[in-house]
């Protein structure tokens, strides 16, 4: 297996949506519907569960941002099947892990979540790492907020099988080049992303030398 790594530089706004407070039992879960189960709520309530839905949107490790490696590996997966290449992407591609860069973060070493959502609701920082937005739930509209990166980057770590010996093809450089492409024009990550229909989470890449 051959180590690489590449760099992916957003070129439209990323925006996530985790999934941990979908399960009722989850503690995300159970701190959301404190606030989301009351049927009558004061404004301060309005925003105060508009700050958990904003910390739960957001995919974390050490109360910082990040991407799960299953997300970069669907998208890749996504693009090489684009290409009716993905019998060949299975099991010769390992996405080993991954660093996520908020490059417009505060430049402070020991800045979090927290710091982002502080920074968002402060009308003299024209930073905000907020996007609130009406979404349809069955057949109703309602407002949603989400944690949404404007300036973002990802380092990723791939093994990727250049050997046939294993009976499959071999994959290269060239090859991976190829799903990268697919990957950031016309997959993209996270919600509203092109594979979807929308136009969030496009990016570039390029290899980082090992």
């Amino acid at each position: 297996m051959k180590r690489t790594t590449v760099k992916l530089t957003g070129e439209s706004p990323l925006l996530m949506h985790s999934d941990r407070s979908s399960d009722p039992l989850s503690p995300d879960a159970r701190w959301l519907s404190e606030i989301a189960k009351k049927r009558s709520k004061s404004d301060d309530e309005v925003a105060e569960l508009a700050r958990r839905e904003w910390h739960c949107s957001i995919y974390r490790s050490e109360d910082r941002p990040f991407l799960p490696v299953d997300n970069l590996h669907s998208c890749l997966y996504a693009a090489a099947k684009r290409r009716k290449e993905g019998p060949i992407f299975a099991g010769s591609v390992i996405v080993e892990r991954a660093t996520f860069h908020v490059p417009d973060a505060p430049d402070i070493e020991d800045w979090t979540c927290d710091t982002l959502w502080e920074i968002s609701q402060d009308p003299k920082d024209r930073r905000s790492w907020v996007d609130r937005r009406s979404v349809r739930v069955g057949q109703s509209r309602l407002q949603r907020t989400r944690a949404v990166f404007h300036k973002w980057a990802v380092d990723v770590v791939l093994l990727l099988d250049d050997s046939p010996s294993t009976g499959a093809q071999a994959v290269d450089i060239g090859l991976l080049q190829q799903w990268l492409l697919i990957a950031g024009s016309s997959i993209g990550l996270g919600d509203y992303r092109p594979q979807k229909g929308g136009l969030f989470g496009r990016f570039t890449h390029r290899e980082i030398a090992d």
